[in-house]
Parts: C-alpha cells; structure tokens; sequence
C-alpha cells in the first residue's frame, strides 16, 4: 500500500497469475473426470475453454458445468 512501488505485476507476472490459475481450474477438472462428474468429451471441451481464458476461477468452472452440462 503505502510502501509498496513498482505496478503489481511486478511482484507477480501476470503469466505466474496465469499459472497459478489454470493449473487450478485443469486439477479440479482431472478430479471432475475422475469422479464422473463430467464425461471424456466434455472434459476436453472444458479444458479447451479454460485455456482460451473462459474460466475465472475454478467456481465458475464448477457453475458452467452445474448450469450448462446438466
């Protein structure tokens, strides 16, 4: 806040929020296909889209598929 100097992509990138992000959402998807939550084709359909950049978080991934897929 007061100290800090510099934008806050410096303290971290912009591609480590990325990181970070998708190897969240692509875990919870792996458990999702794990526990037949979601299909093989569906399961790639969604990882295609949350690498396009379609998912926030991994509650919006989990809401699209409440809401779309059932």
């Amino acid at each position: 806040q007061g100290s800090r100097k510099g934008k806050k992509s410096a303290r971290k990138s912009d591609k480590q929020k990325w990181m970070e992000k998708i190897r969240a959402i692509r875990k919870r998807l792996k458990e999702m296909k794990e526990n037949e939550e979601i299909t093989s084709n569906q399961y790639r359909e969604l990882y295609d889209m949350s690498k396009g950049g379609f998912f926030r978080d991994t509650k919006h991934l989990e809401n699209h598929v409440e809401n779309k897929l059932e």
